[in-house]
Order: C-alpha cells, then structure tokens, then sequence
C-alpha cells in the first residue's frame, strides 16, 4: 500500500511540470475577402517546446471581435519535438458577414508528453 501511495504522489508531482513545457508566441492573423459568401482567414504562430521530449500540442484557436467575443473557433494539432519549437500557417474559411469585425486572434494549448 505504501508504494501504491507513492506512485500517486509522483505522478501528482510529475504532471503539472509537463504543463510548463509548451507555449504560443509570434501569432498573427490576416483576413482576406471571398466573393464566395464566405471569408478566408490566414493565421500563423509559433509553438515553442522548452522541455527534454517532444510534446503533442492541442491548439484552440479563436477568432475574436472588438470586444473579445469569438466570432469563430477551430481545433488543430501538432508535434513539437524536443526544445525545438514549429511554426505553424493554416487557414481557415468563415462566414463573409463576420469577415468586417475580425481584430484578434486567441490561441490556447493543451499540451502532452508524446510517448516514446
């Protein structure tokens, strides 16, 4: 029983470190008008991978107004390897009538060590 508790206890220990490992820099957005009733969005950013392992990164991307608010979201994926980071350029379409109110873009991570 007392290994049992110590095994809690480490991986308790362990896994907030993994949390610090990820982080998102360089991100940018550029909107480009469609005549196709919807609107193409360009976005970039940067994830940066400061620990040993690679790391599996779960991206949520969200497309805000003005006052913060999304006016569109979309997940994605990715591998970062070990202190390295990947530059990632994806687009995204949306409909044409929020194409005006775009001004920020809000990227969040779930991160994981990948398995070896």
């Amino acid at each position: 029983m007392f290994r049992s508790v110590i095994a809690v206890i480490t991986m308790l220990t362990v896994a907030p470190l993994s949390a610090e490992c990820l982080s998102v820099e360089n991100k940018q957005i550029e909107p480009k008008a469609e005549e196709t009733g919807a609107g193409r969005v360009a976005w970039s950013a940067e994830i940066v991978n400061r620990c040993q392992l690679p790391q599996d990164a779960l991206l949520d991307i969200r497309i805000l107004d003005a006052e913060g608010e999304a006016l569109y979201a979309v997940r994605d994926q990715t591998v970062v390897g070990r202190l390295g980071s990947k530059k990632l350029q994806r687009q995204v379409y949306i409909p044409a009538q929020h194409m005006d109110a775009i001004e920020d873009i809000e990227i969040s991570l779930e991160e994981r060590e990948r398995p070896m």
